[in-house]
């Protein structure tokens, strides 16, 4: 059966953000016929003038596609909505676009000025912020200037007054934009604390490095100064403090796009535009005091149970439901694993032996084995908790019983856990390190010959399957190719001098039935050298751009010195 080819066209994979939109639009499209390739081409840059990795974009209107899902917000930061728009016709395919609506494309989107207009009124209403700074992000990003509109509106719907002086210009959407931001506020502008009681930034990268830039200086958050990002990433949930943010829903954003774009290639008709509601999330970084989400205090309890026997037993469906629905999928292929812990939570209650807290154990690690970590566990069992608490309220005496039980299962995951993150650290570091020295080790021999062993065995443990290392060849006899100079294949096995045409995407058998495969311009001294495409999965996706920075110094020193000449 021929499958379709979708592209996502992407800038990067160096922040949260980028890989949750990634992810949403494989979910959407794992039911299909789809195998999707995630092309890393880089933003456009302004003034028409291409950057050094734009050149994978160049290949793509010779290539087989079927249709694409385009990052437009990150791609078109900075060369302007009308630059882009003219740029994205030149592929005569259909294309979703995500992030911004484009008009004359069918697009996902987000409202960005109802959350940042919520999150920056919070500051104000709740905890009497007046003096607040920003750190806008670039003039030619359509986003940045709606949040930056919403900001403007939340002053003045509060009778604020705007202090240009507080406002600063971030060149992108990165820590280090916030870290400079801060710098500007307090070097260069001479800002000090009496001056501002809180930071509004345009992203949570750059509240991120504000948060770093503010802490190296020795200022309070949020006792001093509040901070508040936007996206509402992972890392934001785990700053310190976590950060006071806006959810602009990237996950479903990538879905709904994906999903359009499979019915778009289903019906060969266009669809409607979606926008989708941000929404303000509260935490630390503003000065909040987050409720515990394990107190047990309201929940309705059921006094009337004959027995807690036979009430644990009547909400056996209850329970797994609940489990289930905390866990969202996060656990992996473990079939059945609801009726199993609930089994040993049964046979623990009775006898005391500990069974649950090793059956919880086995799931955790399991999800650990197969890339995930302890937190759905965590959430399951605070579910747990609260239901089995819920059923037991005819029954003091079982409740320090079940309280000590819950505990030291708490403490279990947290060692399983620390213990699990240190090893797979560790573990990975010193994978990417023989990586590095197989990578660098081409600088002294001009030669490939040992990448392709470095490859296998040290790609599959970080959670790469496969791979395709090749070198661009301007001056070959059959015109412009890549050449094959490493690969890493369960099931096939390349020569040195196989070779590929520009239109293959530099996807070969290696990698061409693969589900999802992430391609990654090669490039050194501003000149395209090659390309490496590899299997979508690893554990952690911005490794994807630290081989990218090695592979591209192995391919260049193994004789790469050709450019693709640009229209």
């Amino acid at each position: 059966m021929t499958h379709r080819r979708v592209l996502i066209l992407i800038d990067s994979i160096e922040s949260d953000y980028q890989i949750e939109a990634i992810s949403g639009v494989l979910r959407a499209t794992c039911a299909s016929d789809a195998n999707v390739a995630i092309v890393t081409g880089g933003w456009l840059g302004p003034d028409q003038q291409p950057t050094p990795r734009n050149f994978l974009y160049e290949l793509i209107p010779g290539a087989a596609v079927d249709g694409m899902v385009v990052m437009a917000g990150s791609l078109s930061n900075q060369c302007g909505i009308e630059h882009f728009r003219t740029w994205l016709r030149k592929f005569q395919v259909p294309v979703v676009c995500m992030g911004i609506e484009i008009p004359g494309f069918t697009s996902v989107f987000v409202d960005n000025q109802v959350g940042t207009y919520e999150a920056i009124s919070h500051l104000i209403e709740q905890h009497g912020r007046r003096r607040i700074a920003c750190l806008r992000g670039p003039e030619g990003s359509s986003e940045a200037v709606e949040r930056h509109a919403a900001y403007l509106r939340a002053l003045s719907a509060h009778d604020l007054s705007l202090d240009a002086n507080l406002t600063c210009m971030a060149a992108r959407f990165s820590r280090e934009d916030g870290v400079a931001g801060v710098a500007a506020l307090f070097d260069d502008r001479g800002v000090t604390l009496s001056d501002i009681d809180a930071i509004a930034c345009v992203n949570d990268d750059v509240a991120l490095g504000a948060l770093e830039a503010l802490n190296r200086r020795g200022v309070r958050v949020p006792e001093q100064l509040s901070i508040i990002g936007f996206d509402d990433n992972a890392n934001a949930r785990a700053a310190n403090p976590p950060l006071t943010t806006v959810n602009q829903r990237v996950e479903l954003q990538g879905y709904t796009a994906g999903r359009a774009l499979i019915d778009m290639l289903e019906t060969g008709l266009p669809g409607p535009s979606q926008r989708l509601d941000s929404v303000a999330v509260v935490r630390a970084s503003c000065g909040c005091l987050i409720p515990n989400q394990n107190d047990s205090r309201g929940i309705e309890m059921n006094s009337r149970a004959r027995s807690f026997a036979i009430a644990f037993l009547d909400r056996q469906v209850t329970l797994a439901a609940e489990m289930a629905r905390a866990a969202a999928g996060r656990l992996g292929k473990q079939h059945g694993w609801e009726e199993r812990l609930l089994r040993a939570l049964a046979s623990e209650l009775q006898t005391g032996e500990g069974l649950f807290r090793q059956a919880l154990e086995n799931v955790a690690r399991k999800a650990i084995s197969g890339g995930g970590n302890v937190d759905a566990c965590n959430d399951v069992l605070t579910s747990v908790r609260l239901q089995v608490l819920a059923i037991a309220v005819s029954k003091a005496e079982l409740r320090p019983r079940i309280e000590d039980m819950f505990q030291e299962a708490r403490l279990m995951l947290t060692n399983v856990g620390l213990s699990a993150y240190r090893d797979r650290d560790q573990a990975a570091t010193d994978h990417m390190r023989n990586l590095s020295k197989a990578c660098m080790a081409t600088l002294a021999t001009q030669e490939t010959s040992a990448l392709s062993h470095a490859l296998s065995a040290h790609l599959p443990p970080l959670g790469v399957a496969a791979c395709s290392i090749s070198r661009l060849n301007s001056s070959s006899r059959r015109g412009p190719q890549f050449e094959i100079v490493a690969h890493l294949s369960p099931d096939f096995v390349a020569s040195k001098s196989h070779a590929l045409a520009l239109s293959s995407l530099g996807i070969d058998q290696t990698l061409q039935h693969r589900a999802a495969v992430v391609l990654m311009p090669l490039e050194f001294n501003q000149r395209p050298v090659g390309l490496a495409a590899f299997a979508w999965g690893a554990h952690n996706p911005m490794t994807y751009e630290l081989l990218r920075e090695w592979l591209s110094v192995a391919v260049h020193a193994s004789g790469a010195q050709n450019s693709i000449s640009r229209a």
